[in-house]
C-alpha cells in the first residue's frame, strides 16, 4: 500500500495520542471526520497499524522491567517457534534479532526470584541450543514520537518517560480490568470499556484521567508493521570513553529532537547508552549513527548495531 502525506499525518497524529477522536485529528490534519475514519480502517486492514496501545509506567504499580538478550544455535524452524511461543506467553515485549543475539525480550515482574526461575527453566528447556544470556534492570525509558513518518524534524521536547516515579499508585480491581482492556486497545471509548466492566461510564473517564494524572498511564501510540511501512528497526548500544554528567546531558538532548530515534533506554547493568532507530535502510541508519559519533567525537569508545527482524508482542502488564 502506497500512502499519502495525508495518510502519513494521520499515522503521526496517531502516534502522538491514539485516543485522540477521528474528528480531532481530521482538525489536525485537514480532513472530515468520515474521510479520517475510512483512512485509519484502511490502514488497519492492510496491516499497516497492528493496535493501540496504551503506555504504561510499570513503575507506578509496583513492578520492575528486565530486558533480556538471549543466544541460540542451530536453530530449525520448528525449534525456533517453540522456543518463540515458550518466551511469547511470559515477555512483557518481544522480538527476534539480527547480530549477535537471537532475541531480545522484557519481562515485568515484583520477583526477582520468579525472574531467576523462569531463566533458568529457559536455559534447561533449550539447553542443546543455548549460548550465552545477558540481562539488565530497566530503569528509565524515553519514549518519542516518529517524525520521520511527516519527513521533518519537530519539536519532540515532550515525550513519555517510564520511570522515576515518586509515588507508588495503589491500583484497586477496577483499575487493573481498564488497563487490561486499554494495553492493547488504546483507541476504545468509555462507553465501551463502561458495557464491557458493566461500570458507570462516568467512573470510567474519572478513573483513566486519575491514571494519567497519576502517572500510571503515560502515553497512546499505535503499534506499527515497519516492514510494510518500508522501515527497519535497529538498537544501537554505545561504550563511552568519557563519562560525565554533562556530556550525559549534551547527548540526552540531541537524541531528543532526532526523528528517526524513537527510544532511549537507561539500565543498570547494560551498556553505557542504548537507543533505538527507525530508518529505511542501514544507509540511513548508518547516517543518523556516524553524525552521532561525529558530534560527540571522542565520547563513543565501542558500539554495537542489532537489527530488529520481527517484532511478536507489547503488552505492558504481561506479569510472570
Amino acid at each position: 500500500m502506497k500512502l499519502d502525506l495525508k495518510d502519513r499525518k494521520i499515522l503521526y497524529e496517531l502516534d502522538l495520542n491514539a485516543r485522540r477522536t477521528d474528528s480531532e485529528i481530521g482538525k489536525k490534519v485537514g480532513l472530515k471526520r468520515e474521510v479520517v475514519s475510512y483512512r485509519i480502517n484502511r490502514l488497519i486492514n492492510e496491516g499497516i497499524i497492528k493496535n493501540f496501545i496504551t503506555i504504561l509506567n510499570d513503575y507506578a504499580l509496583g513492578y520492575q522491567t528486565y530486558r533480556i538478550f538471549i543466544k541460540f544455535r542451530d536453530l530449525t524452524e520448528k525449534k525456533e517457534q517453540e522456543i518463540v511461543n515458550y518466551i511469547k506467553d511470559k515477555a512483557k515485549w518481544f522480538v527476534k534479532v539480527r547480530g549477535r543475539w537471537s532475541f531480545n525480550f522484557t519481562i515485568l515482574t515484583k520477583d526477582i526470584f520468579a525472574l531467576e526461575k523462569f531463566l533458568n527453566n529457559l536455559k534447561n528447556e533449550f539447553q542443546n541450543y543455548f549460548i550465552e544470556l545477558n540481562f539488565s534492570l530497566i530503569t528509565r525509558v524515553y519514549n518519542y514520537r516518529r517524525g520521520y513518518l511527516v519527513n521533518k524534524n519537530i519539536d519532540r521536547s515532550k515525550y513519555e518517560l517510564m520511570g522515576e516515579v515518586v509515588e507508588k499508585y495503589n491500583a484497586d480491581p477496577v483499575d487493573i480490568k481498564i488497563l487490561k482492556i486499554l494495553q492493547n486497545n488504546a483507541r476504545m471509548s468509555s462507553v465501551e470499556i463502561s458495557n464491557k466492566l458493566n461500570v458507570s461510564e462516568r467512573i470510567i473517564r474519572y478513573r483513566i484521567k486519575r491514571l494519567i494524572k497519576n502517572k500510571v498511564i503515560i502515553g497512546f501510540r499505535s503499534m506499527l508493521d515497519l516492514n510494510k511501512l518500508g522501515y527497519s528497526y535497529y538498537k544501537i548500544h554505545l561504550k563511552y570513553k568519557i563519562f560525565n554528567q554533562k556530556t550525559i546531558e549534551k547527548i540526552k538532548d540531541y537524541l531528543h529532537f532526532d526523528p528517526n530515534i524513537i527510544y532511549k533506554t537507561e539500565t543498570i547493568g547494560g551498556p553505557d547508552l542504548e537507543f533505538e532507530i527507525q530508518a529505511i535502510n542501514n544507509k540511513e541508519m548508518y547516517a543518523i549513527l556516524d553524525k552521532f559519533i561525529k558530534e560527540f567525537e571522542g565520547v563513543v569508545d565501542d558500539y554495537e548495531i542489532l537489527e530488529y527482524e520481527k517484532e511478536y508482542k507489547l503488552s505492558y502488564l504481561n506479569e510472570i
